[in-house]
């Protein structure tokens, strides 16, 4: 997924705005860049790859006459005229409907959802009790995360938000799993794998992204790579919080015909298992809110390390819903091979988060080394 899709503009979009094209400098320095080829042709990729372009790249007419020709709306250009103002304008304009039209739709969804489950609540108090306790070990989890940050504890406001766009958009993945389950499920044998690894797990991941990326991202108290992992488990959390409601009232329900007592266990049952599988939500996103965070701080390659947070988070996802499909579970069993499943992930997460940390330290100690050595210098 293109990661500029989500941002207020692009790096490619900035340096498109910038009318001043290669010093004087540049173009009288290297003859590579000021004087054509042999065969009459322009270099059209300096060596630096300082040029506005894609991959640094200058037009030829800009890689030559940019530094002492105005090339406006020829080989360049910038906001000059009422026209360029208005496509400013506008696009700015899309920029942000679209962003509102999405978490509008998102929160349209989620309140027909919260009426279903306020209703079922209202009924029977339990459920809710019920829900909030499934809960408990993924948020208690998400607050590791943020209490180890070694850089800053990233504050409350954007957290909350993060929190509330991953319940908003748990919707859109509750829409497209219902949607393509029957497609998959006419396929003999592969059918339920392939439901859970091209369908399930990467809407569910990409949501989940999206609701870091839309807001926290662009905040500047995002301020580190290993902020990421926080914002990541807090995205989890929001999803394990919505999605074990809607697990919980279902199962109570479908057995509504059994009578209220087996409502009553079917829940339970339900409420348990799902406190074992929260955790794992906020495992999976926590993967590709650390690599978010390295995109971040690597703008060069953001797109390649974004999809390959992403596809690690997507396949340790569809992996635990293929094995829990297909292996013969029961409650307890269920919850023995999650502690094992989650353990193991959470183990590969925790030594990724310790390494950060210890050069985290290490660079801060250098910091007031180097400090220091400054500080005695000028007391000479």
């Amino acid at each position: 997924m293109p990661d500029d899709e989500w941002g207020p503009e692009s790096d490619q979009e900035e340096t498109s705005l910038d009318a001043d094209g290669p010093s004087e400098s540049a173009v009288d320095g290297d003859q590579s860049h000021s004087e054509p080829e042999s065969g009459g042709e322009i270099a059209r990729t300096p060596e630096d790859g300082s040029g506005p372009g894609p991959n640094g790249q200058w037009d030829p007419i800009q890689q030559v006459l940019g530094g002492t020709t105005d090339l406006y709306d020829v080989a360049t250009w910038e906001d000059r005229s009422r026209l360029d103002r208005f496509a400013v304008n506008l696009t700015g304009g899309l920029r942000k409907a679209r962003k509102w039209s999405l978490i509008s739709v998102a929160a349209f969804l989620f309140l027909a959802q919260s009426a279903v489950i306020a209703l079922f609540v209202a009924e029977q108090p339990i459920l809710g009790a019920l829900g909030a306790i499934s809960v408990v070990p993924a948020l208690a989890l998400a607050a590791y995360f943020w209490f180890e940050d070694p850089t800053r504890r990233e504050p409350l406001e954007p957290m909350a938000i993060t929190f509330l766009l991953s319940i908003l958009f748990a919707s859109f993945a509750a829409i497209v799993n219902t949607v393509m389950s029957p497609v998959f499920g006419i396929i003999p044998i592969v059918g339920l794998p392939l439901y859970f690894f091209l369908v399930v797990a990467p809407i569910e991941e990409t949501v989940k992204w999206a609701s870091i990326r839309i807001h926290a991202y662009k905040d500047d108290r995002f301020d580190a790579v290993i902020d990421g992992v926080v914002y990541g488990a807090i995205a989890g959390l929001g999803f394990a919080a919505i999605e074990n409601f809607i697990y919980i009232i279902n199962i109570y329900s479908a057995a509504a015909p059994a009578g209220a007592a087996a409502q009553l266990e079917g829940a339970s049952q339900t409420a348990y298992v799902r406190a074992f599988v929260g955790p794992g939500h906020v495992i999976y996103s926590a993967f590709a809110g650390y690599y978010l965070g390295l995109a971040k701080f690597n703008p060069a390659n953001r797109g390649p390390i974004v999809v390959k947070g992403l596809v690690i988070a997507v396949f340790i996802h569809a992996l635990y819903n293929t094995l829990v499909s297909t292996l013969p579970l029961t409650t307890v069993t269920l919850a023995v091979f999650l502690l094992v499943y989650v353990g193991f992930w959470l183990g590969v997460l925790y030594r990724k988060v310790a390494r950060y940390k210890q050069y985290y330290r290490q660079a801060q100690e250098s910091e007031g080394t180097d400090q220091g050595a400054a500080d005695a210098g000028e007391g000479w």
